[in-house]
């Protein structure tokens, strides 16, 4: 017993001073490894978390883009609409005003025929004078007949007949002035009714100038979002670019923890071919 005792306790010992703090060494090593490998594993499982949120953001803020777009095109849409309301307010107060010249037109005319008119009842009473001075001249002449009746007989019947055509004229004379005051009444109510016509051309073009007032404060906030949404674009694509760098950095770490883990098990690995080596050459301290 004293023998096998020596046999095994030298080599043990020898092995035990020897060697075991190598074994010692080597076993801290893989729990170490394994340490790091555990921790390399969990920084990948946060660097997938925050791919995975980063994805999450870029799908998000795709989301702001697309909904951005649209407010831009019906914005386009609301400008393209004010821009035909302009357009046929436009074309209104262009009506408006061929409306108010050809009402000024009529009102020229009927001011030429009322004056026209004017000179006509002129003529006229210039020739009822004519006709009371030729009726007066009968008289004086109808007086001088009688004092002379036999031998005035022919002057008589010729200042009658003078007298006959004068009435005619003024009765002629009569006729045109009524004529005239006709004329003189339907150009007023012309000019009334041009004038009617020229109010309701001026409210239809403040009613288009209030139009056009209107559709160019609605471009205005059509604009005002259009760059609002475009800000929201920007914005959009700076989280994009953001989230694309997080993104990047999280695949360097992961790659990193790759390397981390590959070199560790690396380690592992040669770690147990030692105390492989040294198991399979333990014997030989036994011998």
């Amino acid at each position: 017993m004293a023998v096998l005792v020596n046999v095994f306790s030298v080599p043990f010992k020898l092995y035990h001073f020897s060697q075991s703090r190598n074994v010692t060494g080597i076993g801290r090593s893989q729990v170490a490894s394994v340490q790091v490998i555990t921790a390399s594993v969990q920084v990948i499982a946060a660097s997938a978390q925050v791919i995975i949120a980063s994805v999450q953001v870029i799908t998000a803020s795709a989301q702001v883009i697309t909904a951005s777009a649209q407010v831009i095109t019906a914005s386009v849409q609301v400008i393209t609409a004010s821009a035909q309301v302009i357009t046929t307010s436009v074309q209104v107060i262009t009506a408006s005003a061929q409306v108010i010249t050809a009402s000024a037109q009529v009102i020229t005319a009927s001011v030429q025929v009322i004056t026209a008119s004017a000179q006509v009842i002129t003529t006229s009473v210039q020739v009822i004078t004519a006709s009371a001075q030729v009726i007066t001249a009968s008289a004086r002449v109808i007086t001088a007949s009688v004092q002379v009746i036999t031998a005035s007989i022919q002057v008589i019947t010729a200042s009658v007949q003078v007298i006959t055509a004068s009435a005619q004229v003024i009765t002629a004379s009569a006729q045109v002035i009524t004529a005239s005051v006709q004329v003189i009444t339907a150009s007023a109510q012309v000019i009334i009714a041009s004038a009617q016509v020229i109010t309701a051309s001026a409210q239809v073009i403040t009613a288009s100038v209030q139009i056009i007032t209107a559709s160019a404060q609605v471009i205005t906030a059509s604009v005002q979002v259009i760059t609002a949404s475009a800000q929201v674009i920007t914005a959009s694509a700076q989280v994009i670019t953001a989230s694309g760098k997080v993104i990047t950095a999280s695949a360097q770490v992961i790659t990193a923890s790759a390397q981390v883990i590959t070199a560790s098990a690396q380690v592992i690995t040669a770690d147990v071919q030692v105390i492989a080596r040294r198991w399979i050459s333990f014997p030989r301290y036994l011998c």
